[in-house]
């Protein structure tokens, strides 16, 4: 999604960063007022400047806030950002997290209240009796000072206010005031205490109260730990969360990590932690973190620890696709070296993964989470996030040693030089099952020139039965240590001098790895007249010259009533293509056509699209008279892709834009979320049928945005609707048929950089489906190629 606009950035005063006009009148206060960075997504108090004295607007400097604040509540911009944050965040914020109609939910007894504007309906210094969930509107948060008011947060759709008084008994910190007429649901202290303990929902929501404190940039004072004060936030888990901090009098950065309230309320979990955890402080291994210190706040625990500038291991596998042998060998025997050292102090890991280990810049590693994922034998925890790394044994409710930590270390290994994982299923019963009852597929049938010492060691530690696994670190550390290296890859080491065609075998899933061994290979030949042919296995040809790397994936599908080309393109920007397409007939005669254009990064974008293209394989019946089981089918999958983000920490943020289109006899049914697009052309006329669910076009209709001005406005590329962030409305529709017709899916890299008017024509003048496909692909990477590139084109017959 693209970046929001600071004020400075919005009116073009002249008196941001590097203005123009700074060296006469000064930088604008919102663009130094650090104590507001982060408000509303802004920078200083970029996108809060109707609270900062000083300000210039119109040409004019402005006054304080509160004699400004009339005025400022009727700009423009002020409106957009309001626009822009309770459009965007509220599916991030509480309501997402906990369920009004659940039968043990603490929001039975919510009240719906009215705060008119200028209202101040929380006082500085009062312990509150009543929290707030803002539904409508937004408010200021005001410390007073000498009797005068400082501007200090902001609030809006979907945020909670007042909680953290009602939950830790402190005095409100600040005043709170309207900024508009608001509509909020207000929480009680008696309900809120009474609470059954038993409810997990109540679990979730103190996580993210106490989460929300922290990440949303507020005072100082907010967002300290004892003597560490927290500054970013580095990432969820589904035991805790991790911050950036820092000391305050050492200036050392630090990590901050908040266990999860569903731990740290536990019976004995605390006394029990601090006493395992103190242990591992005493811990001095390089290739273990350092814990510095243990902090109790808020009904949690904080363990403090290093800041490690470095790449989780995990991360790295899916950047690479697999670990060299060679390099997986190094950091497997740093791996061991920390186990063993701290089995001589009677500590197991009981988490090994992947997600725990740290590689360092010079591939030093870091092993973290040591003895803190599963210290009161918590089963069921440990499985929360690493269930495919487990030991069959701990899925059957034995405990962990080292033996366990031995298999997890093979899956790793495994994982690390395949690039996957050793047992696949979407189906959580059948991969329990899997992992129990099947051996380990053989490494050296996946991987060539794998050594065999390390081929049998991923075996050996993998083995079901603990008795025929390595016993103790130590054994492995002398096995790995005699290891032979992996032979060099003979294309990575081929002497290109006399070479007219080189063949590789390209398989799912390491495309990347061959583009970047592209690279490497690019400087010899650029100096050579040769050209390269691929061989695909599950992919079609892909062909390169010495200046240019082409993907392309094409696709003709035919039926007695449709013709389909399809055709989608990595681009020249992308690292990855995260675009899916997919034409499918059902069995009562009807044609799917379908789009996916993937959001979230690697690996989170691919992994969303690719999900849904397979689920759309299973839908054998099409029923035709309306929409709905379509939109099921949307609404089934934002769960779906929402639950496998929530459990899986690589795949955080990820979604997905969807547009199936279902043809079946002279009718066409279509159901769309997100910014892919359906054109119909019929008798020489184009007509865009799906309106983008976009941030644009929410301003456009609150006549914020001209539909001209929408086109080139950042606000075009920021969704409102995709599948994956919950609480999907899919838009739907349908229109009749004519012979001739085309129907045209096209993802935002085409659409963005190829006119409507040459569409129109290029499909007029081309032969086939398949000719104007490939024409209209050639213009978008001609113009650029910035995105992924995909289109679908159905001929009526």
């Amino acid at each position: 999604m693209a970046d929001k606009k600071n004020c400075w950035e919005h009116m073009q005063c002249g008196r941001g960063p590097d203005g123009q006009n700074v060296p006469e009148m000064g930088m604008c206060p919102a663009a130094v007022d650090t104590s507001h960075d982060g408000i509303n997504s802004g920078t200083c108090a970029g996108r809060f400047c109707w609270a900062v004295a000083g300000t210039m607007c119109n040409g004019k400097i402005q006054g304080s806030f509160a004699e400004k604040r009339k005025t400022c509540t009727q700009c423009h911009f002020y409106k957009q950002v309001r626009a822009e944050e309770g459009s965007l965040n509220i599916r991030t914020k509480f309501l997402r997290f906990v369920q009004p109609y659940s039968k043990v939910s603490f929001l039975h007894n919510l009240k719906l209240e009215r705060i008119h504007q200028g209202d101040r309906f929380i006082a500085q210094g009062r312990i509150m009796d009543t929290a707030y969930i803002i539904q409508e509107g937004s408010c200021i948060e005001l410390v007073e000072k000498k009797n005068q008011l400082f501007p200090v947060g902001h609030r809006g759709v979907g945020d909670i206010v007042g909680m953290i008084s009602l939950f830790t008994g402190e005095p409100m910190g600040f005043h709170v005031e309207a900024e508009s007429d608001m509509d909020v649901w207000s929480i009680k202290k008696a309900d809120f205490e009474n609470i059954p303990e038993n409810n997990p929902d109540l679990f979730t929501f103190l996580t993210e109260l106490v989460a929300d404190r922290f990440d949303r940039k507020g005072p100082i004072a907010d967002r300290t730990i004892g003597k560490y004060l927290i500054t970013d936030i580095l990432g969820r888990g589904g035991y805790s969360i991790v911050y950036k901090g820092i000391h305050s009098e050492l200036e050392r950065p630090v990590a901050i990590k908040m266990m999860r309230h569903h731990l740290s309320m536990q019976a004995d979990f605390q006394q029990t932690f601090q006493n395992e955890a103190k242990i591992i402080a005493r811990l001095n291994h390089e290739n273990i973190v350092n814990i510095f210190d243990i902090e109790s706040r808020y009904k949690t625990l904080f363990i403090i620890y290093e800041f490690l500038e470095g790449e989780p291991l995990n991360d790295l596998i899916d950047r690479l696709k697999k670990i060299p042998p060679r390099l997986a060998l190094t950091y497997l025997r740093q791996i061991v070296s920390a186990i063993a050292y701290a089995g001589e102090k009677g500590l197991i890991h009981r988490d090994l993964n992947p997600f725990n280990v740290i590689v360092l810049p010079n591939d030093r590693i870091k092993l973290i989470d040591f003895g803190l994922a599963c210290t009161i034998g918590a089963d069921d925890f440990q499985m929360d996030g690493n269930f495919n790394y487990l030991a069959p044994e701990l899925l059957d409710g034995e405990p962990a040693d080292f033996r366990s930590d031995i298999f997890s270390l093979g899956v790793t290994a495994f994982h690390m030089v395949t690039g996957h994982l050793p047992f696949l299923s979407d189906n959580q019963a059948q991969l329990m099952k899997m992992m129990r009852k099947e051996k380990i597929p053989d490494p050296g049938k996946i991987v060539d020139n794998l050594p065999e010492n390390l081929r049998e060691f991923i075996l050996k530690a993998c083995e079901n039965n603990p008795e025929q696994r390595f016993q103790t670190p130590k054994e492995v550390r002398d096995w790995l240590g005699s290891s032979r290296l992996v032979k060099e890859n003979p294309l990575s080491r081929a002497d290109l001098k006399n070479m007219r065609t080189v063949t590789f075998e390209i398989t799912r899933g390491n495309e990347k790895e061959f583009s970047l061994l592209m690279k490497e290979i690019k400087l010899k030949l650029d100096k050579m007249n040769s050209s390269i042919k691929i061989i695909s296995k599950g992919h079609p040809v892909i062909e390169t010259d010495k200046n240019t790397l082409w993907n392309k994936k094409q696709m003709t599908f035919q039926t007695e009533k449709i013709d389909i080309a399809a055709q989608t393109d990595i681009g020249f920007k992308r690292k990855t293509n995260q675009d899916r397409y997919a034409a499918h007939s059902f069995s009562d005669g009807a044609v799917l056509m379908a789009l996916a254009d993937g959001l979230g990064g690697e690996p989170g974008g691919e992994t969303a699209s690719g999900y849904v293209m397979e689920c759309l394989k299973d839908l054998t019946f099409f029923h035709h008279k309306n929409n709905q089981a379509m939109v099921s089918f949307f609404k089934k999958m934002d769960k779906d892709l929402a639950g496998l983000a929530k459990k899986n920490t690589a795949l955080d943020g990820m979604a997905t834009t969807l547009i199936t289109l279902t043809v079946k006899d002279d009718m066409a049914f279509w159901v769309h979320s997100g910014d892919s697009r359906l054109y119909h052309l019929s008798g020489g006329k184009l007509t865009q049928i799906t309106k983008d669910q976009t941030l644009a076009r929410f301003l456009i209709q609150e006549g914020e945005l001209s539909t001209h001005q929408a086109k080139t406005h950042y606000s075009s590329k920021v969704l409102d609707q995709c599948i994956g962030c919950l609480d999907l409305t899919p838009e739907t529709g349908q229109f009749r048929l004519e012979p001739e017709d085309r129907l045209i899916l096209a993802s935002d890299g085409f659409y963005r950089y190829v006119k409507e008017k040459t569409m129109s024509l290029i499909c007029d003048q081309s032969a086939t489906g398949e000719q104007a496909v490939e024409n209209l692909m050639n213009l978008a990477l001609d113009a650029g190629g910035y995105d992924n590139i995909t289109l679908v084109i159905g001929k009526i017959r």
